[in-house]
């Protein structure tokens, strides 16, 4: 089963959080498509940007975020840990959101996240 250091991360009793399974893949997710916003200065240029925000709400800023959401699903299923079945996008009270479903590689388990944009 997938595992790994909880994102954002945390320390208990002098030791860092672990997360595993679906917790964990949808942490890594969520951070590498995050707008990026962070005061630990180890974590400078994880994410989608902040661009996305300061965009035209477009369908070329659309096209952006997913290229970009495809390459860090191409780098999950390299590594054996999920594969992107269905993007869409949505617009909730003008925030905008990206709605994935992607099926666990380790246990075949399909599941659903919704993504934040505008934040």
């Amino acid at each position: 089963m997938a595992k790994g250091i909880e994102v954002p991360i945390q320390v208990h009793n002098g030791r860092m959080k672990l997360s595993e399974g679906d917790e964990y893949i949808d942490s890594l997710i969520l951070t590498a498509l995050g707008n990026g916003e962070s005061t630990n200065p180890f974590q400078f240029g994880i994410g989608l940007g902040e661009f996305m925000i300061f965009e035209i709400n477009d369908g070329l800023t659309e096209g952006e975020i997913k290229t970009r959401t495809l390459r860090v699903f191409e780098s999950l299923e390299t590594d054996q840990l999920a594969e992107l079945e269905d993007l869409t996008f949505d617009s909730k009270n003008s925030e905008k959101s990206m709605d994935l479903t992607y099926r666990n590689l380790e246990t075949g388990a399909r599941n659903e996240l919704e993504v934040p944009l505008s934040e």
